[in-house]
């Protein structure tokens, strides 16, 4: 799923690394703060104002909880690009599930080699800690 992103911000990691970093904006109207990484001659094409259609997801770094039916949805940004998202799982692929939360997101389990994915279902109300990650398209915007 794509969704588009209006660039408010780029903010450069450069002490870390050079293609890394985060875009402060709104996907889908939804003020976010995004990591991504980008060749580092497309840096100046992502400027404030700038719209582009993204492949964004969520990867869990935290624990997936079961929440109660009913329970609300909500992306609650923690620190910089890292959220919790509640919602309801409506697609699963594995450890890919897409989320109708807030914002409608993919989420990546992003699982260890060996381990199973939790024993989830359609229709199940989850909650996520996770990074917000956004994939630019290929070339300048």
């Amino acid at each position: 799923m794509t969704h588009t992103l209006r660039v408010h911000e780029v903010v450069r990691w450069t002490e870390l690394n050079e293609y890394e970093g985060v875009i402060h904006g709104e996907l889908d109207g939804v003020p976010v703060t995004c990591y991504v990484l980008v060749p580092t001659t497309e840096w100046d094409s992502y400027r404030p104002g700038t719209a582009v259609e993204v492949d964004a997801w969520v990867e869990r770094t935290g624990d997936v909880d079961t929440l109660p039916p009913g329970s609300q949805a909500a992306l609650t940004q923690v620190d910089g690009a890292v959220y919790e998202v509640a919602g309801i799982i409506t697609r699963q692929d594995d450890e890919q599930f897409q989320v109708d939360s807030t914002l409608p997101v993919r989420i990546d389990l992003d699982l260890p080699a060996r381990w199973q994915p939790p024993q989830l279902r359609i229709g199940d109300v989850i909650r996520v800690r996770g990074i917000l990650k956004i994939d630019l398209p290929d070339g300048p915007a």
